[in-house]
């Protein structure tokens, strides 16, 4: 857990990114010398590689990093090969899973494959096989392969580690290598120097930061030396490096179509450069082997150890000393030794250990001339690793899969099975006839027959062919596959030994199931077999019959030894003797029985009684078959497979019970917990729709009120425009009626309906209709928002009647959704008119009355004052001058009348001036005395000097 929690602190920052880059590998191998010679292939392959020593160290490595690919031993301490696989499959991790073992019995196979691995490498391994598996699961587990990484001019082929620039091919070391090619595949990313460290360097061997300054300043030299900008590889300052963007994005690695990607693919290869692909391979072969023999001379003291060992175990072997202990530790040693050496080139050395394993095995059984053997054997053994020095590696010859023969003259049922069979780990032959697939045995003898009885006109030829199989030793498993449905041909197959028959049609995929179900039934037994008799000859025959079926059998002779010999070799069957000295085979079934671990071993008694109360005592002590003395061969055979075959059977349907179990464990957890996130993602999502609830509802309410101000102004306006006696008109820009209110339906004559949708010019005396048009139109153009009319000629209107009237008006424009409005206001001022020219007409009367009379009064009395006429007494003399001054007054108001438009249009001027008040005083008492005389009043008036500013003229009109 501590390891987990130290290294998840550097992998924080990239579990969110994909793994494209170089690729990371977990070796998991408790073996230093295979260990490190996987180290070594593997890092001249250009991976990033991980050593755990045990299947614990493995899970933690596991938990803590993402790794592309994990290398498996099977056999590990603390925890196996298959449980590690196991436990990896059962937490979801996906990543593909080679396991690596010298364990090469098909049965092993099986076992690792239905943990969950994806391959299975038998020790010892070729170098250039195990990179080529490799290489092809890193490529099945990749959800997309680019054939060339290409970037500008720059372009790097992973399938022959070539980086080239423009038309230059680049030396690059196999960091630089991996570090150019991490930045290809993620080009859109910047990488930290942590990020860097975690992506090409494995956990024991990360340095530090400044190792990767100086790989990232070598491959950028590399790259300028070759033409390519000096900033190809930019550094952003404060977070690490990436590519250069490209201008356009053009030539990205990314996002390029399948096409594009061939014709790059084409042109690549025809490159010049691409002619030193097989060079450059060659090399990296080369290199590994350099390394691998580089490693072999490291552990070459190791390995010396180990023979010691077995010379030892092998010493006290023949002294009758062996110890459990060192036994286990021989046959330890020489299992690691058989898987290790061939990988070195020591291919005899390997197959001498695995005997040596072997024989380790069985040493309790070892005669005298067979521990001489062995003592050859680890002589010999010592000499080929001291004398052999280095080699080139030796070709390790493929697997041979095992051979499915297809009997079907319907090319159309068997073409598909053909392709398919690759994929299901067999090699396929077909024949069309009998003959052929005769032919076909007599030169190699299948591992499983697909026949079709339909294949010969006569079926009893096909029956024929299938009882002659069946006599053969080993027996070949036949499955019948035809269109044949009864169950006359059901019964003769099944009697002649078909092992399944198969309808037709079915598809080529469950067929092959089916051909496989079969091959695993004819696997050899691996199972351990204790048979406890008193009669040495009895226990030999059983071992001489039940050996050959590739069972290991354990006797003993002595019962009062069963416990410690039980617990030693853990059988997976044992068979009793009834009649034995102290103890008796019933008794030793009863302890087993009591045992908590050892409850459900099946047992076989082997007894020569066969009454009713033998066998009753037989199956109440718990035991779970009996065999009656003397034994035959094959009914022992038989029921012993029969109950191993039985045992597997149960085994797997718990195995498959518990998978069950744990996958639906998994899938309520995993229900669980997207029903909490469900949960969790439903409540925020509730209270994100009611808050989104109150923002509309908020926003619904001002919507309301905005609506309702909205209405009340409309109403206003629409109540100003009724009640306006002007008349308010607004116009489109194609000067067409759009409001026409009720001032102006008084004044034009036209109601609403009738004036809107019509032209302007409904309203204009037809004299007029185009200067207006224009103006209008001028004014729609000027900079100007508002204009008075009629500022340089009067305008006029024209009635519903045809009368023309003046009027004078304002016109305003308005710029909404993209168009112009035009809103008039126009007053008729034909009563204004009227009344002025009757004012006119009444002034002029008025002046003409006035003016005329009061000129001879004035002339008349201007006489009498000037002393012409005869002289009259002094106080008609004073009402003379005081008439003079009347008259002078009533011209002076006359001319008043006259100026009253400019009285109304304020264009009276004042004339101020100093002016005394005394003498102001004193003239307006004379103007008054005649009126006073007349009435009686007498006037007192006592001035007061002081000056003012004022007009005397005007203070006397009023």
């Amino acid at each position: 857990m501590v390891l987990k929690y130290l290294v998840s602190l550097s992998c924080e920052q990239d579990q969110d990114y994909p793994k494209l880059g170089t690729m990371k590998i977990l070796v998991v191998e408790d073996d230093g010398l295979t260990a490190e010679a996987l180290v070594a292939t593997l890092s001249n392959q250009n991976y990033a590689v991980e050593i755990a020593s045990n299947g614990e160290a493995g899970w933690a490595l596991a938990e803590a990093f993402n790794y592309d690919l994990i290398l498996l031993d099977v056999t590990l301490p603390k925890l196996d090969g298959i449980g590690l696989c196991q436990r990896l499959r059962s937490h979801n991790y996906q990543m593909p899973i080679l396991l690596l073992t010298a364990r090469d019995s098909s049965h092993d196979k099986a076992v690792g494959l239905d943990a969950g691995a994806d391959d299975y490498v038998v020790k010892p391994f070729d170098p250039e096989e195990l990179a080529a598996r490799i290489r092809a699961l890193l490529r099945r587990n990749q959800a997309t392969v680019q054939s060339v990484l290409e970037w500008g001019d720059l372009r790097l082929n992973p399938s022959s580690c070539e980086v080239t620039y423009e038309t230059r091919l680049l030396a690059l070391t196999a960091k630089e290598y991996a570090l150019l090619e991490l930045f290809l595949r993620n080009n859109q990313r910047v990488f930290s120097c942590g990020a860097i460290l975690e992506n090409l360097w494995s956990f024991e061997e990360i340095p530090s930061d400044e190792a990767v300054r100086t790989h990232i300043k070598g491959l950028r030299q590399k790259l300028k030396a070759a033409g390519a900008p000096a900033n190809l590889i930019e550094t952003v300052y404060g977070i690490g490096y990436r590519l250069k963007p490209l201008e356009g994005g053009k030539g990205r690695g990314k996002g390029k179509k399948g096409k594009e990607n061939q014709i790059l693919q084409e042109n690549f290869n025809s490159h010049p450069v691409s002619e030193s692909t097989e060079v450059s391979a060659e090399e990296v072969g080369q290199q590994t082997w350099a390394a691998i023999a580089e490693v072999w001379q490291r552990f070459q003291p190791r390995v010396h150890e180990q023979i010691t060992v077995l010379e030892q175990a092998v010493t006290a072997l023949t002294h009758q000393t062996l110890t459990q202990e060192l036994r286990q530790q021989a046959e330890q040693e020489a299992h690691t030794l058989a898987g290790s050496l061939g990988t070195f080139g020591f291919e005899q050395a390997s197959q001498l250990a695995r005997t040596i394993e072997q024989q380790f095995q069985s040493s309790d059984r070892l005669k005298s001339s067979q521990i001489h053997q062995l003592q050859q054997m680890i002589a010999t053994l010592r000499q080929e690793i001291a004398g052999s020095g280095q080699q080139e590696p030796s070709t390790t010859q493929p697997e041979k899969r095992p051979l499915l023969l297809v009997i079907d003259c319907d090319r159309t049922t068997a073409e598909p099975i053909m392709a398919e069979a690759a994929n299901w780990g067999l090699r396929a032959e077909w024949a069309v006839d009998l003959a052929i697939a005769k032919q076909l045995i007599q030169q190699e003898q299948p591992n499983v027959i697909l026949l079709d009885l339909a294949v010969s006109q006569h079926p009893t030829d096909s029956f024929n062919l299938l009882a002659e199989w069946q006599q053969q030793i080993p027996t070949i498993p036949v499955l019948v596959f035809t269109f044949q449905e009864d169950l006359q041909h059901r019964l003769e197959a099944t009697r002649l030994g078909g092992r399944a028959f198969l309808q037709k049609p079915m598809p080529a995929t469950q067929v092959l199931k089916e051909v496989t179900r079969v091959l695993h039934q004819t696997d050899p037994v691996d199972a351990r077999v204790m048979v406890v008799d008193d009669d040495p000859q009895l226990l030999a025959t059983v071992r001489t019959l039940l050996q050959p079926w590739g069972l290991h059998v354990t006797t003993l002779n002595n019962p009062t030894q069963f416990w410690e010999t039980l617990e030693a070799v853990a059988p997976d069957l044992l068979i009793l003797d009834i009649k034995m000295p102290n103890i008796s085979g019933i008794e030793l079934c009863q302890v087993v029985r009591n045992d908590v671990r050892w409850s459900g071993l099946p047992i076989v008694i082997l007894t020569a009684y066969t009454d009713a109360h033998t066998v009753n005592q037989v199956f109440a002590a718990g035991a779970d078959d009996f065999i009656s003395k003397p034994i035959v061969g094959p009914e022992l055979v038989t029921r012993i497979l029969n109950r191993l075959e039985r045992l597997k059977l149960l085994k797997n349907v718990v195995m498959l019970h518990q998978t069950e179990v744990a996958e639906r464990k998994k899938a309520e957890a995993a229900l669980q917990k997207v029903k909490n996130e469900l949960e969790i993602r439903v409540a925020e999502r509730t209270a994100g729709l009611v808050s989104v609830n109150e923002q509309l509802r908020f926003e619904l309410n001002e919507r309301k009120q905005v609506e309702e101000a909205l209405r009340v102004s409309q109403v206003r306006f629409s109540g100003i425009l009724d009640i306006a006696n002007d008349a308010i008109i607004s116009v489109d820009g194609k000067q067409q009626i759009t409001l026409f209110n009720q001032g102006a339906e008084k004044i034009f004559g036209y109601t609403a309906q009738e004036a809107i949708g019509q032209p302007l010019d409904l309203l204009l005396p037809i004299r007029f209709a185009d200067v207006h048009r224009q103006h209008v139109k001028d004014f729609g153009q000027s900079s100007s928002e508002a204009r008075r009319m009629g500022e340089r000629r009067e305008i006029f209107g024209r009635r519903k009647t045809g009368e023309d009237f003046p009027a004078e008006a304002s016109i305003s424009k308005l710029q909404l959704k993209g168009e112009t409005i035009f809103t008039v206001i126009l007053r008729d001022i034909s009563e204004r008119k009227v009344i002025a020219r009757m004012k006119d007409e009444f002034i002029s009367v008025v002046s003409h009355e006035l003016r005329t009379p009061l000129t001879s009064i004035h002339g008349s009395l201007g006489m009498l004052a000037s002393g012409l006429l005869d002289a009259e007494p002094e106080t008609g003399k004073r009402l003379l001058d005081i008439a003079v001054d009347s008259t002078e007054r009533l011209i002076r108001l006359i001319n008043d009348v006259l100026a009253v438009e400019r009285i109304e249009s304020g264009k009276v001027a004042m004339q101020k001036r100093t002016c005394n008040v005394a003498d102001l005083m004193t003239n307006a008492a004379n103007v008054m005395q005649a009126m006073a005389e007349k009435f009686g009043v007498t006037l007192s008036v006592t001035p007061l000097s002081i000056e003012i500013w004022a007009d005397a003229i005007a203070l006397f009109k009023r």
